[in-house]
């Protein structure tokens, strides 16, 4: 106060935590008859090309047409419970863009503009600088996501999209 400062120091000796507490005071011991499942951790791989992360999912992987000035950054698949997701993430100087495609879908609605992409219509929306770009086909959900104008998105999406229509 006023330029002067006050420090208060406390200086405690022979301190004990939890004492008495002993590990078998966490064991869970499940009700007889109960089911006791694990949650799955989620498994992850990545590869340099989108080749490499479509040889390793059961769905057909896109390769997208994307600015010539992008690079793939990284191909990865992700597996949780019984979700797989293919995740392709091109980026450059400036912008990135994601393309992913998850099987099966998440059947969740959201709120959006609704577009056309291609012979199906997908939801997109906007935060921030991001665009988001979802559609749903032949039980598999795809989005294009970055930071690109939402007209470039929704050329990606174009392009991703003619898989729905084989």
């Amino acid at each position: 106060i006023d330029g002067d400062v006050t420090r208060n120091t406390r200086l405690y000796s022979d301190v004990s935590f939890n004492p008495g507490v002993t590990s078998d005071q966490f064991q869970f011991d499940p009700p007889a008859g109960a089911t006791v499942r694990t949650q799955p951790e989620t498994r992850s791989a990545t590869f340099d090309t989108v080749a490499g992360a479509a040889a390793n999912v059961s769905f057909e992987v896109t390769t997208p047409d994307v600015p010539s000035d992008f690079d793939l950054e990284t191909a990865r698949v992700s597996r949780l419970r019984n979700r797989t997701t293919a995740l392709l993430q091109y980026a450059n100087a400036t912008h990135d863009v994601t393309i992913s495609t998850r099987d099966p879908s998440l059947d969740s609605g959201i709120d959006g503009e609704t577009v056309s992409v291609g012979s199906v219509n997908g939801t997109e929306t906007s935060l921030s600088d991001s665009t988001a770009l979802r559609w749903q086909c032949d039980g598999l959900e795809y989005t294009v996501r970055g930071t690109l104008s939402s007209a470039e998105i929704r050329e990606i999406a174009r392009d991703v999209a003619t898989a729905c229509s084989r």
